[in-house]
Order: C-alpha cells, then sequence, then structure tokens
C-alpha cells in the first residue's frame, strides 16, 4: 500500500490532489457534519452538540482514511449520511428521556454516546460480513416503495428537526400556532428560504463549487445582516442566533472502558430495532451511492469490496465511540478534477482530523440559519425526490405505499414503518405473482406431437384425436397462487363442450425454478380431479428436488394409475400418443410385411407395390449397429418395415441427443436423399429392426423402366415432406401466439 501511495504521489500533481481533498473536506464538514451532529444532538439534547460535532468530525477521519486505502473507488471519500443521523437521533432522544430523574449531563451523555458506538460496532460488523460472504447483491432485492416510504419519512423527521434547531428546541410542526408567531417567523423563514434555494440550484447541473459558495455567501450575508441591525457577534450568541457557546471541555470525547460500565446498558438494549434499521438502511445507502458513482465516471465499482471496507470504518469508528458513516457521491469531484488518487481521501481525512484538533470552538460562530437551511435542504431534497418525482414515476399503488411507510414512520417509528411496508410488498407480490400465468405455453396433442416418426395412417389418428391431449409447459417459481390458477385452468378445458373430452393432462417442467410446499395442495385437488374426471397426468423434466417433493407427497408412486413421470417432455408425449393408438381401431397387434404396409401409406395397386419391392435392397440391423452415421454422404433411404430406429445428433460438447424416432411404415433418410446433403443426424437401430432401402442407382432405373411408379412415388415422397413441414409450422404458430 505506502508503495502504491508512493508511486502516486511521483505519477500525479500536488496540486488537483490538494484542491480536490480540501473542497470536498470543507464541503462534508459545512453539509455533512455540522447538519448530522445537529440532527442527533437537537432538542433538549443541544447541549451536547459540541461532543456530537467532535464524534462526527473522528467517525469520518477514520472511516475516510479505511475507505481512501481500502475502497475499489480511488479518490473516495467519507460522509455522514441524513438518514442515518435521523436514527441515531431518534435513539439519542428517548434514550436520553428515559434516564433517570437524578442522571446527571455526563451519565446521559456517556449512554448516548456508548450507544452511538455499540450502533457503529454493530453496522460495521454487518456490512464488512455482507461484504465478506459476497451477499451484497440481496440489498437491491428491497421493493423500492418500502425505501421510497421510509426515505420520505426521513425526509420529513430531517425537516421537523430544523425547525427545533433554528428556534432554539423549542418549536416543531406539532406548536405550529407557535410557529407562526412574529418572532418565530424571524428565526425560521430565512433558514427555510435559504433550504428552498440549495434545493433549487441542487436540481440543475452546476458546478461543485456552487454549494459550498452559496454556504459561505450565506454566512458572508447573515453577518452583513447583524452589521447592519448594529448587533455583535456577542449579542447574537446571547440571542440563540449562533451555534455556540459551548461548555468549556463540551468537544471532549466521553467515550472510554469506563464510560462502558458506567453507561446504562437497560436503556440501550432496547434500541436494537432501531440499530437493525440502521444497519439496512447503511447498506441501501452505500448501494444507491456506488450506483450513481458509477454512473457519473464510469467505471465499474465493486459492491461487495465497498461493504467490507466501509464495514471495517464503521468498526473502527465505533470502537473510539464514533458514528457510522459512508462513502460519498462527492467522490465524483476527484475524476472531474483530475486527482483520481487515493491520497485525495487521504487529505479529505486530514482535513477533517485539522478541524476536530483546533477545537469545536471554530464552530461557536456558525449562525443557525444557515444550519437550518441545510437541514431543511436535505429533508425537502428527500421529500421532493420521493413524493414529487415518484408521482410522476411511480404506479400510484407504490405511490400510496410510499405515502403509507412515510405516514408510519412519522407517527410510530422507523422499524414499524419498515415492517409495515414489507408486509404491504410481500402481499402485493404474491398477489401480482399469482396473476401471472405459470403455463408459458397450453398446446394440444394435435398442435404439438412426440418425436416419433410414424405411418401417415396413424399420424391422421393423433391429430384427430389429439385434442384428447392438453400440454402445458409451466415456468417461473410455482406456489400456492400460481398453482390455484393452474388448476383452475384445467377446470376450465374440462368444462369445455367445443372439443373432445380430456384424456391427458402432461406438465413440462421444464422452465420451473421451485416448487412451493403449499402449491402441492393444488396438484394433489389436480390429482384427486383426474381420478373423478377419469384422466390421466404426465409429469415431465423434473428436477431431482421437485421429483423427490412429489414423491414425498405421494403425488408419484409406483404402479400409480393417475399420474406418471418422464425425463423428458418428448417422451410424455410418445407415452400420450401410444395410450390413443392402443385405445383405437386402427390398433396393429400383428407384424405386417413392408408390402402391406406400403398398401396403406403409398398406393392400394397390388402390381405397383409389387414392383417397387423388386427395386428395394433388404436391410437387416441388430441393436445398436448405426444404419448410417452423422456427416456419411447419403446413398439411399429406407422404409422401416418392423423394429424401431432412433436418430440422434452429436453436440458439439461430444453428447448426443437423441432427435426422433421411427417405428414400422416410417421412412428413414428421405430428405438428405433428395438433398443429396450429408447426413445431419446418426441412425441406430434401437432393438433388432428390417428395413428396405431404395439407392439412387435403383431409383435412375425406375425413372427409365417405370416412370408411372417413380412418379407415384415422388408424389408420395413431397406429401410426406409437406405434411411433416406443415406440422412443424403448426408448433412454432402455437408456440409463439400463446
Amino acid at each position: 500500500m505506502l508503495s502504491s501511495l508512493k508511486q502516486e504521489l511521483q505519477e500525479q500533481s500536488w496540486i488537483p490532489i490538494l484542491t480536490a481533498g480540501l473542497v470536498m473536506g470543507i464541503t462534508v464538514i459545512l453539509t455533512g457534519i455540522i447538519p448530522m451532529a445537529a440532527l442527533v444532538f437537537s432538542g433538549e439534547l443541544e447541549r451536547f452538540l459540541a461532543t456530537g460535532i467532535s464524534l462526527a468530525l473522528m467517525s469520518a477521519a477514520v472511516i475516510g482514511v479505511v475507505l481512501a486505502l481500502r475502497s475499489s473507488f480511488v479518490g473516495m471519500v467519507a460522509f455522514l449520511l441524513a438518514e442515518e443521523a435521523t436514527i441515531l437521533g431518534a435513539m439519542a432522544t428517548t434514550i436520553a428521556k428515559n434516564m433517570p430523574a437524578n442522571a446527571t449531563d455526563q451519565d446521559i451523555l456517556i449512554t448516548i454516546v456508548a450507544a452511538i458506538a455499540g450502533s457503529s460496532v454493530l453496522t460495521g460488523a454487518f456490512l464488512f460480513a455482507l461484504g465478506r460472504f459476497r451477499l451484497g447483491e440481496i440489498i437491491r432485492f428491497l421493493p423500492y416503495p418500502v425505501v421510497g416510504g421510509f426515505l420520505a419519512g426521513l425526509g420529513y423527521l430531517i425537516t421537523e428537526a430544523a425547525f427545533r434547531v433554528v428556534t432554539n428546541g423549542k418549536y416543531s410542526f406539532v406548536n405550529f400556532p407557535q410557529l407562526l408567531q412574529p418572532e418565530t417567523l424571524l428565526q425560521w423563514v430565512p433558514a427555510v428560504a435559504f433550504g428552498i434555494l440549495l434545493l433549487l440550484v441542487s436540481r440543475r447541473p452546476v458546478h461543485y463549487l456552487v454549494l459550498p459558495g452559496l454556504i459561505l455567501g450565506a454566512i458572508a450575508l447573515f453577518y452583513l445582516v447583524l452589521a447592519l441591525a448594529h448587533l455583535s457577534p456577542a449579542q447574537a450568541l446571547q440571542g440563540g442566533w449562533l451555534l455556540g457557546p459551548f461548555p468549556e471541555g463540551g468537544g471532549r470525547n466521553p467515550f472510554n472502558l469506563t464510560a462502558l460500565l458506567q453507561a446504562n446498558w437497560s436503556l440501550i438494549l432496547p434500541q436494537f430495532s432501531n440499530m437493525a434499521v440502521l444497519m439496512l438502511i447503511t447498506a441501501l445507502s452505500l448501494l444507491l451511492v456506488c450506483s450513481a458513482l458509477e454512473l457519473m465516471v464510469e467505471c465499474n465499482i465493486d459492491l461487495n469490496q465497498e461493504l467490507q471496507a466501509t464495514g471495517l470504518g464503521c468498526l473502527l469508528s465505533g470502537l473510539f465511540g464514533g458514528m457510522v458513516g459512508s462513502p460519498a457521491v462527492l467522490a465524483a469531484l476527484s475524476g472531474k478534477v483530475g486527482a483520481r488518487s487515493r491520497l485525495t481521501g487521504l487529505v479529505t481525512a486530514l482535513v477533517y482530523l485539522g478541524v476536530l484538533l483546533a477545537g469545536v470552538s471554530f464552530f461557536t460562530f456558525f449562525p443557525k440559519p444557515v444550519l437550518g437551511g441545510l437541514l431543511v435542504y436535505l429533508g425537502l431534497d428527500l421529500l421532493v425526490l420521493q413524493l414529487y418525482d415518484g408521482w410522476f414515476k411511480l404506479p400510484k399503488i407504490d405511490y400510496a405505499i410510499v405515502l403509507l411507510i412515510m405516514a408510519t414512520v412519522v407517527l410510530f417509528g422507523f422499524l414499524i414503518g419498515v415492517a409495515v411496508g414489507l408486509v404491504i410488498m410481500i402481499i402485493l407480490f404474491a398477489w401480482n405473482y399469482s396473476q401471472i400465468n405459470v403455463a408459458r405455453h397450453t398446446l394440444s396433442g394435435s398442435s404439438f406431437s412426440s418425436h416419433r416418426k410414424r405411418p401417415i395412417n396413424q399420424e391422421r389418428l393423433l391429430q384427430e384425436k389429439g385434442d384428447q391431449t392438453y400440454v402445458m409447459t409451466l415456468q417461473g417459481y410455482i406456489f400456492f397462487g400460481t398453482a390455484n390458477r393452474l388448476l383452475n385452468q384445467i377446470r376450465q378445458r374440462l368444462k369445455a363442450t367445443d372439443t373432445a373430452t380430456l384424456h391427458f393432462v402432461i406438465l413440462d417442467f421444464q422452465w420451473v425454478t421451485g416448487l412451493d410446499s403449499s402449491a402441492i395442495v393444488s396438484f394433489v385437488k389436480l390429482k384427486q380431479l383426474a381420478h373423478t374426471q377419469q384422466f390421466q397426468i404426465v409429469f415431465t423434466n423434473l428436477s431431482p428436488a421437485l421429483a423427490k417433493l412429489l414423491h414425498q407427497s405421494r403425488l408419484l408412486a409406483p404402479e400409480d394409475p393417475i399420474c406418471f413421470e418422464f425425463p423428458d417432455l418428448d417422451r410424455g408425449l410418445e407415452w400420450c400418443e401410444n395410450q390413443v393408438l392402443s385405445a383405437s381401431k386402427y390398433r396393429r397387434s400383428r407384424f405386417l410385411p413392408l408390402s402391406l404396409l406400403l398398401k396403406t401409406i403409398l398406393t392400394e395397386d397390388n402390381e405397383q407395390i409389387s414392383t417397387l419391392m423388386g427395386y428395394l435392397e433388404t436391410l437387416q440391423v441388430e441393436k445398436s449397429q448405426p444404419v448410417f452415421c452423422q456427416g456419411d454422404t447419403p446413398d439411399a433411404f429406407y422404409f422401416v418395415e418392423s423394429g424401431e430406429i432412433s436418430t440422434f445428433v452429436e453436440l458439439e460438447t461430444g453428447k448426443t441427443q437423441r432427435v426422433q424416432t421411427l417405428g414400422a411404415g416410417t421412412i428413414l433418410g428421405e430428405v438428405e436423399f433428395y438433398t443429396q446433403a450429408p447426413y445431419a443426424l446418426s441412425a441406430i437401430a434401437e432393438k433388432s429392426s428390417k428395413l428396405y432401402g431404395l439407392r439412387t442407382s435403383a431409383l435412375q432405373t425406375m425413372q427409365q423402366a417405370h416412370p408411372q411408379l417413380a412418379a407415384t412415388l415422388s408424389n408420395f415422397m413431397m406429401r410426406s415432406l409437406a405434411n411433416r413441414l406443415a406440422s412443424v409450422q403448426k408448433e412454432i404458430t402455437h408456440l409463439t401466439t400463446r
């Protein structure tokens, strides 16, 4: 690390590094550290503000050093966020209110600082664990309306805190009539006006120096007004217009081992719910900041590395009694001024440390209207983003959830607000997901057939009776809502009067990602329905986990007459087709020689069939013996008289995949024979088979000697290929329109 820093010193100029570091340091102090300390120690706790500023400076310095050295974004700086400070402020206020009546200021402060330190340690450990186990992406799954409602609630609370700051803790929104009194108006109207000005400016693309320039200008304007009113700084201090005066030694950090023992832990432990919310919000803020930086600087940031770096920084800050912190969007400045160096972050941390060593008296004469304006700006920024911008961007149901969560946060606290939001989003998600059609495709056996090639008469029969088979390819995660919708879909099919009686339901699970145990109830009902309505259920493409679940629930069992399982959709379809053929009067239970088979598929002219048989060569193929191999040059096509032939394609991985199965009365290799293209598949006998082949030379002789027979054969082959093409087109049409 030291060698890397030394190399950066040699390669880069000090001027942009110092400039960026100083500007970012001063900006963070003005817009982050002072307002955040004021949020934590506001109202009755304002007497501890000096300590709060010291803690905030120390926290920013510690976290800043860690981020500068360990962040994946070179030039990262630390920032204290309003969201985090608001939660810490709520904890501090609750603890102070519940302290014993005889508790001293030291007791109250020690307990509050111990709670802040504990929050930082827990948050740091949580963030580090998320990054260490590469779980950062989990944060992205928090529903946006929950986040938006929470941030809107924070915006309201920050704005309310601004009124407490400028009125010296006397008034807030609950004392609205008092806020309209002339002397009170003078306290908060300038702050609100300045906050609105900052908001309007920040919503437009401006130079990075505009915001700190406006703050410094507001401070100068404040003192100009004092001079015109003939008021001295001492009089302004006495009138409560400035942050000071701070008590003697008020900026000292009281956190040490003795303080840990003196803290009232009975009041700290009940704050764990707020600490849990703080962990979540800090992680979410980090994600949002990193996403913004990636867009602004056009770079990739390792979220898990940022979680580890920020977690380590918060953990170290907590060990010194400090607050939590996060990376700052302001870090984009380092890239804009050519100061993408880890030294930039270190310079910024040194600015925090330098101000800390100078003492909090440095902030005694900071105007409260300016501080209040900064808080108003931070609060309104969140409110405008979530409520005004959200109105145009969010669906109205999501917007209503944002409002509900905001109201819950304001009235009942952070944890209840987040809990209510999550419950609502879970219910809405379950409802919306249940409306998604779990059936990716719904097909019938007449429009979607297996890859088993059959004689034309059998194919005609399967086309006629294909509506007896109902094919559903399922998708996504199936739970009770989607499973019940699936069941209702099958019930509707059973009620249909314009189609054949249902005999088979095929459920293909190839695209199913999971199955909730509660969905099993719907499948059990489906099996009961199948029993009463006398149809059979075929499960295909079940993963091992899904198959185990169905077997455990007794949906699938050996010798089950209702539910069957096949490894893929093609084999399931083939089984259903075989059942249809077996129940048909066309069922062929005995062996037929090819001459009789040709009479059913080619021509009834016995003389032509006898002549054709003279041109054919007999080929006896034993089980596992190839008829031809992929890549061979075709010299014949074959009529299958008996047995079974399967075609396979060899994949790039070296594995083979079954494409088609052919039985008696079918034709093999005719496409390659007529196109003279090398065989795209290998044909292998599944069992002992007898074939008859017509070679090229024999066909040429037939065309010369028996042109009428050759024409009959050619017409038959064209019809066969046309029927196959029509079947494929029909399948494609059904798959693309459903």
